[in-house]
């Protein structure tokens, strides 16, 4: 998800173990590091900063570095990797063109979020 103010919003969810703020976890797909300064839940569109996350919890991250949907995140030297996640093939696609310049304008923003 992209926020117009914090920018990319990264969902999670904890399998297993606590993760706490300030962790430093290893991206196994990339295999680097990322850290995250601040845990969050979200509540509608509202990011509420929380200090732990629990296994079974779903969480959020802002900014992180490298990671992408479907890479499994961990402590360093503890790799598990779970299957991808199969993403469905869509059923419909649109076209969408504004009339005018100021139609293209308005329609940016939404696009992007």
């Amino acid at each position: 998800m992209t926020d117009a103010f914090t920018g990319r919003i990264s969902f999670f969810k904890v399998i297993s173990g606590v993760l706490k703020t300030d962790a430093c976890v290893q991206n196994y797909a990339r295999r680097e590091s990322e850290s995250l300064p601040h845990l969050y839940i979200m509540q509608g569109r509202k990011p509420v900063e929380v200090q732990a996350l629990h296994a079974g919890d779903l969480g959020a991250a802002l900014k992180l570095r490298v990671t992408l949907t479907g890479d499994t995140l961990g402590e360093k030297g503890q790799e598990i990797y779970l299957d991808p996640v199969t993403m469905p093939e869509p059923a419909t696609t649109y076209a969408i063109e504004p009339r005018s310049r100021a139609d293209e304008d308005k329609l940016a923003p939404a696009c992007t979020s």
